[in-house]
């Protein structure tokens, strides 16, 4: 074993020395980087190696790469004779790693990149070709494959593979999408060098030929073959929304005959298709959707509100229409028929996007003598100003969409978010959620603008001094208050917490703006305050 690792180490040789002379890296510099690679060859040689083990080995010479790129340029050295030899090493390393695990995708995945961005075609094309033959079912290696091909303008090798990626997976969606976005490129590229004109010179064949594939006619082979081979709908609707914009409007009745209708999301996608080829879309749609019978009112209410959020953007007051549903969807009892929670989620985003309807309002309060209580129906009301205490609401639903919203109401003072805060700390919501919302209201201007320090150490009394909730907030609020009031604040925190992590905070404030002698003094009371030493030690030397 060792003999190997020597020469590998011996093959390397040319290239520090090199990096030597140049006066990039010192002789210590030099020996440190041999250790280091003696440290990862015995690791890879060991009997039963990780992934883990290469990916460490392939992360420090990538890192090498980049400050001896960054030497260079500091050095004004412009080239060297083994400039390439860590670019070849990764990919070594990489290839090494693809033998000893040949089934890992994610791996394969990291080598493809890595020789995308060196820009290493030749090598490229092998392992591609090693990837697809050790993984012909795995979608994404014939996908790049095409995708290589088209960059080098070899559009016929990209539908080849493609194409022979289809015959071993017929029924796979994503390549039958992606198949249908390389069409639409190659037909964009075509009409953009202008090889479908057709000139008074042509024969009628030719003329059919270009007229043909100009109106996209080659798209709907591509639609026709992934009918026949039962993709789902989701894929058809991603094929569909590829070509559509692509294709002459008179094919396009033929393209939406093949949606199943019985699909709600399909009948969403068709409509918005409408709403967006048709002269005067938005009134004629409005019509549309006003006209359907009641049941489909009822059965469609979530692509209805979809719909008529789209129109909102396009005409300057859906508020009639919007108040035309919700006051037959009151009637109709809609949410004994929707009872998840994207069905309120949907209308939510309706309501908060439009204004205030008396119809959409009673419709709410329905909801509640229902005893329907999720996030959404409450965050609606929050936006219509309904009148409800909210932080019992908070309380009772914990909803962190609705306390979202109240801590970023610029009409809420300090005191009123401090109090949503209250309501958050009782709170069963996981802790990562808690300090991304204390995150947030220490970097709220209209909070901002009134905090005082006195503030602050409320808003962490709230949480029980959570040492992360400081240590993450911290530099938010440092940057408000001078070197004395962050001093004070803390020693306050340290009388009612020992966890390392907080007394390292204050003891890194000490050590930037006090004296020496401060500093042993307070870093002598921590060692005998906190909870941990070990830690503690090793969080200052961070």
């Amino acid at each position: 074993m060792s003999e190997i690792v020597q020469r590998q180490l011996e093959s390397c040789l040319p290239e520090l020395q090199e990096y030597l002379e140049k006066e990039l890296f010192t002789k210590n510099e030099i020996s440190k980087i041999l250790d280091r690679r003696r440290h990862f060859e015995y690791l890879l040689l060991k009997r039963t190696p990780e992934v883990s083990d290469f990916l460490e080995y392939i992360q420090y010479e990538s890192a090498l790469k980049l400050l001896k790129d960054a030497r260079k340029k500091e050095k004004s050295v412009t080239k060297l004779n083994n400039d390439h030899f860590l670019t070849q090493r990764v990919q070594m390393l990489f290839n090494r790693a693809a033998n000893r695990f040949p089934g890992d995708l994610k791996l394969w995945n990291q080598y493809l990149t890595t020789l995308i961005k060196d820009n290493s075609v030749k090598q490229l094309n092998g392992v591609l070709a090693r990837a697809i033959a050790l993984h012909p079912r795995e979608p994404m290696f014939w996908k790049l494959g095409a995708e290589v091909s088209v960059a080098n303008g070899d559009f016929d090798a990209a539908r080849n593979l493609l194409l022979r990626s289809l015959s071993g997976n017929n029924d796979c969606n994503d390549l039958w999408a992606a198949y249908a976005g390389f069409e639409v490129s190659y037909l964009e590229f075509l009409r953009s060098t202008g090889v479908l004109k057709v000139y008074p010179g042509d024969s009628d064949e030719q003329k059919e030929s270009k007229t043909n594939l100009a109106a996209g006619t080659t798209l709907l082979t591509v639609l026709d073959g992934a009918l026949e081979a039962g993709v789902s709908q989701e894929c058809l609707r991603q094929i569909i929304k590829k070509i559509e914009k692509k294709m002459d409007t008179e094919l396009l009745p033929q393209v939406y005959g093949c949606l199943d209708m019985e699909d709600d999301k399909n009948v969403m996608f068709y409509w918005s298709h409408q709403l967006r080829i048709r002269v005067d879309s938005a009134e004629e749609t409005i019509l549309m959707l006003v006209s359907l019978d009641v049941e489909e009112k009822v059965r469609f209410t979530m692509v209805i509100c979809d719909i008529l959020l789209m129109l909102h953007e396009q005409l300057e007051d859906v508020t009639a229409a919007v108040s035309h549903f919700f006051e037959l969807w009151k009637e109709e009892k809609v949410w004994e028929i929707h009872q998840d929670d994207l069905f309120y989620k949907t209308m939510y985003a309706l309501v908060a996007a439009i204004p205030f309807s008396e119809p959409v309002y009673a419709f709410y309060m329905a909801v509640i003598t229902e005893n329907i209580v999720n996030e959404y129906v409450f965050s609606a009301l929050y936006v219509m100003n309904a009148e409800i205490d909210y932080l019992d609401v908070l309380q009772e639903g914990k909803s962190t969409v609705l306390f979202d919203l109240m801590l970023k109401d610029d009409t809420r003072g300090v005191s009123d978010a401090i109090d949503v805060l209250r309501v958050l700390s009782e709170s069963v919501i996981h802790r990562n959620t808690k300090e991304k919302f204390v995150m947030t209201f220490f970097s709220l201007p209209h909070i901002i603008n009134d905090l005082t320090i006195d503030h602050v150490y409320t808003v962490l009394s709230l949480f029980a001094f959570e040492p992360n909730i400081i240590d993450c907030t911290f530099p938010l609020y440092r940057t408000l208050f001078t070197t004395d009031h962050l001093f004070a604040l803390l020693k306050r925190i340290t009388k009612r917490s020992n966890n390392y992590m907080v007394w390292s905070v204050f003891i890194k404030l000490v050590e930037e703006q006090g004296s020496l002698k401060e500093f042993n003094h307070w870093l002598e009371i921590a060692r005998q305050e906190v909870d941990d030493n070990i830690k503690f030690i090793r969080e200052l030397q961070k």
